[in-house]
């Protein structure tokens, strides 16, 4: 069995739509303190941008754990 662990960023934009962002293979022990500071940092220097819109403000984060199994069919 392969199990993955992700964390899903999810901010709002400067036009009140959501914007998410994954960050793929998130260690386990990841603080929310690190999370916290991680979004406000991207809010604050305005990292991304798509167009001329930018993130506006955190929304939230979530760790989701995804566990995957193949079935033996020979």
């Amino acid at each position: 069995m392969e199990n993955t662990k992700k964390i899903l960023l999810k901010f709002k934009k400067e036009n009140n739509r959501v914007y998410g962002l994954t960050i793929k293979n998130a260690k386990e022990d990841v603080k929310d303190e690190e999370i916290k500071k991680l979004m406000n940092n991207i809010v604050e220097k305005k990292i991304i941008k798509q167009g001329t819109i930018g993130i506006a403000e955190v929304k939230g984060a979530s760790l989701v754990e995804t566990q995957k199994k193949n079935f033996d069919l020979a």
